[in-house]
C-alpha cells in the first residue's frame, strides 16, 4: 500500500503539489485522448445507447461534475482544533487553476511535545484524477501484522483509519458532502483515538453547506 504522509511539513507540501500538478497535466492529456475517441465512437453508436457507469465506493456517492470550489480561506475557517496540541502558525492555505481544473487546500500542523497532527480540508472538485485514491481507501479492509486499514464513519460521513504499526503513525479521513475530504494526519507518538476525535471536531453540516 502506497503511503504518501507523514513526510517533513514544507517537503511534504511540496511533494504533494509536485504530484498533483503531474497527475493534473496527465489528466488534461488522457482527457483530451478521450474525447477524441468519443467524438469517433459517437459516429458509430446510437445516440440513445447506454453506457456502462463505474460504481461508488461502498458509503460514499459518485462523483458528480464540478461546481464551485470551496475558496480555501473558507475551509480554513473550518479547520478543528486538537485537544492536547498547540497550533503551529496560521492555517496554510492554497487554490490552483490549472486550465479550467480547479481545487482548493487549507491544513494546520499542532504539536504536543514531540507529537504531531496535521489536519487538512481539501475540496478536489470532483477531479476523479485527484479523488480516486482517497475514494478507494473507504472500501479498504485490512490488518496485518504491520499496518491496519479499516472503513469507519464520523458523524454520519464515510472515511477510513489507515496506521502503521511499526512507526506508530497514521491517517484518520473523511469524507464530507460526497466532495470535500478532511484528513488528520499523526505521527511522533498521536494516537489514532487523537485523530479520531479532532476529526469528531469538525462542523460537517456546516462544511457540507459550502458546496455549490
Amino acid at each position: 500500500m502506497t503511503s504518501h504522509y507523514l513526510l517533513k511539513p514544507m517537503n511534504r507540501y511540496h511533494f504533494i503539489f509536485l504530484v498533483v500538478i503531474a497527475i493534473v497535466v496527465l489528466s488534461v492529456s488522457g482527457c483530451a485522448k478521450k474525447e477524441d475517441e468519443s467524438a469517433k465512437t459517437a459516429t458509430t453508436q446510437p445516440a440513445n445507447a447506454v453506457q456502462p457507469t463505474q460504481n461508488a465506493p461502498s458509503g460514499a456517492a459518485a462523483s458528480t461534475t464540478p461546481g464551485t470550489t470551496v475558496p480555501a480561506k473558507t475551509l480554513a475557517g473550518f479547520l478543528p482544533g486538537v485537544t492536547g496540541y498547540t497550533k503551529k502558525g496560521e492555517p496554510d492555505t492554497w487554490e490552483s487553476d490549472f486550465k479550467g481544473i480547479k481545487y482548493s487546500h487549507a491544513s494546520q500542523e499542532f504539536h504536543n511535545g514531540g507529537k504531531q497532527i496535521i489536519v487538512a480540508l481539501i475540496d478536489y472538485n470532483n477531479i476523479s484524477s485527484l479523488t480516486a485514491t482517497y475514494l478507494s481507501l473507504i472500501n479498504m479492509d485490512i490488518e496485518t501484522d504491520h499496518s491496519s486499514h479499516h472503513p469507519i464513519t464520523i458523524n454520519g460521513n464515510p472515511g477510513w483509519t489507515n496506521w502503521n504499526k511499526t512507526t506508530n503513525s497514521g491517517m484518520v479521513g473523511v469524507y464530507v458532502g460526497n466532495r470535500i475530504f478532511a484528513t488528520l494526519e499523526g505521527d511522533g507518538g498521536a494516537s489514532i483515538d487523537e485523530l479520531k476525535t479532532a476529526a469528531s471536531g469538525i462542523n460537517y453540516t456546516g462544511l457540507s453547506a459550502q458546496i455549490k
